[in-house]
């Protein structure tokens, strides 16, 4: 009877010290992550500036106008990514579209039009944001 007992405190004694040190190692990569995307933050909020001057040089060369709208870390990319939107005008016909760019490669991921001749194109618009969601937070519209 003592030896079940015995066994039995041991028992509880290792599955309590797994636990234990599974939540510490979880605890410890979850602030470890929080430290990598903080600084992948920062990192990617210093791309902003040249960003903004490079569009005003583009703005004042063209008939287009570039519009910059945010910056942001994906963890999908594994890059810094930014929003922006081109702006068109030309007598009675404009257009309005919403670029998603890698800001280390120039690679453009994404576009969508968003306004033609002043009118929202609602799907369109709402595609986009969705689109951007999945590379900004990792969450597709789709699964919610």
């Amino acid at each position: 009877m003592k030896n079940n007992i015995a066994i039995g405190l041991l028992v509880l004694l290792l599955i309590s010290l797994y636990f234990n040190f599974k939540s510490n190692t979880s605890l410890s990569s979850l602030k470890k992550e929080e430290n990598i995307s903080f600084e992948q933050k920062q990192k990617c909020a210093t791309y902003k500036k040249d960003i903004e001057t490079k569009f005003e040089k583009e703005n004042s060369e063209s008939l287009s106008f570039k519009t910059f709208d945010r910056i942001f870390y994906s963890s999908k990319q594994n890059s810094c990514l930014y929003v922006y939107s081109l702006s068109f005008s030309s007598g009675k016909s404009s257009m309005q579209e919403m670029y998603l760019s890698d800001a280390l490669s120039g690679e453009e991921l994404l576009n969508r039009i968003t306004r033609i001749a002043g009118e929202v194109n609602t799907q369109n618009s709402q595609t986009f944001i969705d689109l951007v969601k999945e590379y900004e937070f990792g969450v597709s519209a789709t699964s919610k």
